[in-house]
């Protein structure tokens, strides 16, 4: 009898599967413009999942795991969603007001005694609001070179926020904080005296039934079916390892599947409910999804979204108009995966969207492409053929950059000093220690906060060097040193600026 059930509900759940696999009335081409995307973007895999109407009407795999590889991405393949954890950790602090544990507009040194930011208004005065709306007054990805994948823990990260002077005044523009964000598992923590990974876990994951999401890429190994990232290096596309970020979990450190997360956005869709079951109070569900912020969007003559007129962050989701309804989303990015989950509720539509590579803007085209095909949009639009235009402008001017900084510069220009007199140990208050050392004859520069990021250091002019990491990721980047006419001094430090981290950081010699 057992085993007639089992083949039962296998044979039941193999046709519902087949039946959500079979391409949208609304959207009759959609494995061609997929395919056809993935290709120019050079995607080796990807996921994806649409909700309509409160059930998952088409869920699929396209493509590979592991570039050079034959095992097949489907539904229910693990990607990192980087960033979409965020939605996770503001739903609980909103969980956690409800149960007047806090309040959001608590100030954060009521459970944190010891947080201090550069600012000392800030300080004093930022709430748990602003901590998951990203109401600093700092600046986007600010601190994200020393939290990523760095050895320190969230607590070290929260304390070393106070050396990231701001970018604006208090409040008064958003800027996108992983840091920040972190702190508010730090709150959650205290709280409940559960590790945020617990809490995910009991409150979220598993009344979900997301049993294929883990909370820390240390769990991967428990699961099959899992994406390998990748990354464009030297303009090959490259498999790189999973990255560690569990210091900035609470902002980042999710991984799950296209499958899993639809469950995560239908319950967004249906105020809180999945199968006839309550696992998040709809008010609560509500109140995460309200403004909190204005983002800076052109009210009218949007010259990529015309019919985008406003934009706003709300509690870990990014809410703004399209066609004159209310889309609440937001996108995930770490190094090797994008991600993007979206729900329109006015229309019960919602998207999940997983990718294996990181350099691509492909989630966003093909969300789009899936909101107009069911809005019936006019005239129709090819999403895909805008946005990989402007990013083949991207990266044309950055190629034209890196040639431009090579003509300019004097070959010839040699160091100042013998190599030797380069070496030492080097500190930054914020991120801690690096060392330069003389290898083979050549400089490395090993950053002590980071288990195994090292660059080797290349004359570019005079006392400038060109750092190239031994990390895809962290690509190359120039270095200038500051000498003293007999030995190095500091260098000035900036890694992946346009996807990383913008900020320079400024080492001082101190042996």
């Amino acid at each position: 009898m057992k085993k007639l059930f089992s083949v039962l509900v296998f044979c039941c759940c193999f046709l519902g599967l087949a039946q959500a696999q079979q391409a949208p009335a609304q959207f009759p081409n959609i494995d061609a413009f997929v395919e056809n995307g993935m290709k120019e973007w050079r995607i080796p895999g990807m996921s994806l999942a649409i909700i309509k109407d409160g059930k998952v009407v088409y869920a699929k795999g396209y493509g590979v795991r592991e570039v050079g590889k034959p095992d097949k991405v489907d539904e229910n393949t693990i990607f990192a969603i980087g960033s979409n954890t965020k939605a996770f950790t503001a739903t609980a602090m909103h969980q956690l007001a409800d149960q007047n544990k806090l309040s959001l507009d608590d100030k954060v040194t009521k459970f944190l005694p010891d947080f201090k930011l550069y600012d000392p208004v800030a300080t004093e005065n930022v709430t748990i609001r602003d901590v998951i709306s990203h109401r600093y007054g700092l600046g986007t990805w600010h601190g994200d070179f020393v939290a990523y994948g760095s050895k320190y823990t969230t607590d070290e990260l929260i304390y070393k926020m106070r050396f990231i002077k701001p970018a604006s005044a208090f409040r008064s523009s958003y800027g996108y904080t992983n840091v920040g964000f972190a702190t508010a598992g730090a709150v959650l923590s205290k709280l409940t005296n559960q590790s945020w990974q617990e809490y995910i876990k009991t409150n979220f994951l598993t009344p979900l039934g997301m049993n294929r999401t883990s909370t820390s890429v240390t769990e991967l190994p428990n699961y099959q079916n899992v994406a390998a990232p990748h990354t464009i290096h030297n303009d090959k596309l490259v498999a790189v390892p999973y990255r560690n970020i569990d210091g900035i979990a609470a902002a980042g450190a999710l991984n799950s599947s296209a499958v899993d997360l639809a469950k995560w956005i239908t319950m967004q869709l249906n105020q809180g409910t999945l199968n006839g079951k309550t696992i998040v109070k709809p008010e609560i569900i509500k109140a995460t999804h309200y403004p909190n912020i204005a983002l800076q969007v052109p009210p009218y003559g949007n010259p990529v979204n015309p019919a985008n007129h406003f934009a706003a962050y709300a509690s870990g989701w990014r809410t703004n108009d399209y066609q004159g309804r209310i889309m609440i989303a937001h996108g995930g990015g770490v190094d090797g995966m994008t991600s993007q989950t979206v729900f329109l509720p006015e229309e019960q539509l919602g998207i999940v969207i997983m990718t294996n590579t990181d350099a691509n803007n492909f989630c966003t085209a093909l969300l789009y492409q899936i909101i107009d095909a069911y809005l019936g949009t006019t005239p129709k639009k090819d999403w895909q053929q805008q946005l990989f235009a402007i990013h083949q402008k991207a990266q044309q001017e950055e190629k034209e950059k890196w040639a431009k900084l090579e003509r300019e510069r004097n070959k010839n220009a040699k160091p100042s000093l013998a190599l030797k007199n380069y070496t030492g140990l080097y500190r930054n208050e914020h991120y801690g220690d690096a060392r330069v050392t003389l290898e083979k004859g050549k400089l490395k520069l090993t950053l002590l906060g980071h288990e195994n990021e090292v660059g080797t250091l290349e004359n570019w002019e005079k006392d400038t060097f060109l750092c190239r990491w031994n990390d895809p990721v962290f690509d190359k980047g120039i270095v200038p040193f500051t000498v003293d006419g007999k030995s190095a001094t500091g260098f000035k430090l900036t890694v992946r600026p346009e996807f990383l981290d913008p900020l320079e950081y400024e080492f001082k010699k101190v042996e």
